[in-house]
């Protein structure tokens, strides 16, 4: 009598059928993600809202942690470095200001912070930044960490800097000015925020950069000439400075024949 051998491992029988545990699997998956989705879509207002909140906060949260990776390495690197009379964790003031020591940012930092985080700003945002956190007091050098914080992270977070989104962090009159020495909450002052000139500061896609590039050469050469960028970037009142234009243009230019080949230039603005 003939025996059937079956190899170990094989899912299909002699004679028999395939197996179809793997498709079957995947569809169980499948159908259980779409289940999820039609849930969610058929939750009331209120329980969307408390997911929504959620997200948000989580997204915040990952933003707090690398801004305050980044802002302590960059004081550790800066030739502005913090004063070394007070440690991380100690409550003892800096002579530059009423804060303590763990709490402040060399100002002359600020934009490569902002940078580092992936905001394309340019030198008159920061400049505005820092103006933002220093609510009109007299500088010091330094600028409050925590008040750098919400700027940035909600920069990151809308794409706009001093958004409207910001007024939640703020706090009017003595309220502000109480919890700015402590160890409370920090808050930004309403009335800054409110003449506060909202822009743009999000890094583009380089599809969007190049489309931008392409505008600018009506011709389709492929190049641009330094008098064509240079009229368009300090156009317009939130135009770039002719120091800001410079340093553009030695970074796009190609030494040999002095052009602007916008396609690389457009992908290295996208990544870097």
């Amino acid at each position: 009598m003939p025996v059937s051998i079956r190899a170990k491992g094989s899912t299909k029988s002699s004679g028999g059928p395939r197996s179809t545990t793997g498709g079957s699997s995947l569809k169980k998956r499948r159908s259980r993600t779409s289940a999820a989705d039609a849930a969610l879509a058929v939750l009331p207002e209120s329980i969307k809202c408390l997911v929504g909140k959620q997200h948000s906060a989580n997204r915040r949260s990952k933003w707090q942690k690398q801004f305050e990776e980044l802002a302590q390495l960059i004081c550790s690197m800066s030739s502005c470095a913090l004063p070394e009379s007070a440690d991380a964790g100690a409550a003892s003031a800096s002579p530059a200001s009423n804060l303590p020591t763990k709490y402040l940012f060399p100002t002359l930092e600020v934009g490569y912070l902002a940078r580092a985080l992936g905001l394309n700003v340019s030198k008159k945002q920061v400049t505005s930044i820092v103006e933002l956190v220093e609510d009109d007091a007299p500088s010091t050098g330094f600028v409050d960490r925590r008040k750098l914080e919400l700027v940035l992270v909600d920069a990151i977070m809308t794409g706009t800097l001093g958004g409207p989104t910001l007024l939640q962090f703020s706090a009017k009159g003595r309220a502000a000015e109480a919890s700015v020495s402590g160890d409370g909450p920090v808050f930004l002052s309403a009335e800054t925020l409110e003449r506060f000139a909202p822009s743009v500061c999000v890094r583009e896609e380089e599809a969007t950069l190049l489309r931008a590039f392409e505008a600018l050469d009506t011709e389709r050469k492929g190049y641009l000439e330094e008098a064509q960028l240079r009229s368009a970037m300090m156009d317009g009142e939130e135009g770039l400075s002719a120091e800001e234009v410079d340093d553009m243009w030695i970074a796009m230019r190609d030494p040999e024949t002095n052009r602007a080949y916008y396609r690389d230039f457009a992908e290295i603005l996208a990544s870097e």
